[in-house]
């Protein structure tokens, strides 16, 4: 049963120069929503150096999983592109999300 995938790539502070996306939202995350979206699935894709907001990525991924949740009983998938410089991150928003979703989400991660 199709649901919603929610795919989030992270930046880091510490890397100032992204070569995986200098005009345009993270490869991967692209990807992967397209494969989503062609599968039925509602998707949304995070590259937070594209959010267009100054809030947190960690507030602006729990809106949209609560979101989700109250519109739709089906699958809620989060997945993180992830790379060597912010495979930290993404493992700490992961088990954030997973302390406050419990089993309502899925997580997958993916990456070089």
């Amino acid at each position: 049963m199709p649901g919603y995938f929610l795919a989030v790539h992270l930046n880091a502070t510490e890397t100032e120069n992204r070569h995986d996306t200098l005009m345009m939202i993270n490869g991967g995350v692209a990807c992967l929503g397209q494969i989503a979206f062609e599968q039925g699935w509602e998707t949304e894709a995070i590259d937070e150096t594209f959010t267009g907001s100054e809030e947190p990525v960690e507030e602006i991924v729990s809106q949209k999983i609560d979101r989700a949740l109250t519109q739709s009983q089906r699958a809620i998938v989060v997945g993180f592109s992830v790379l060597e410089y912010n495979a930290r991150r993404s493992i700490e928003l992961a088990q954030k999300l997973r302390e406050k979703f419990g089993d309502h989400i899925k997580l997958i991660a993916g990456g070089q």
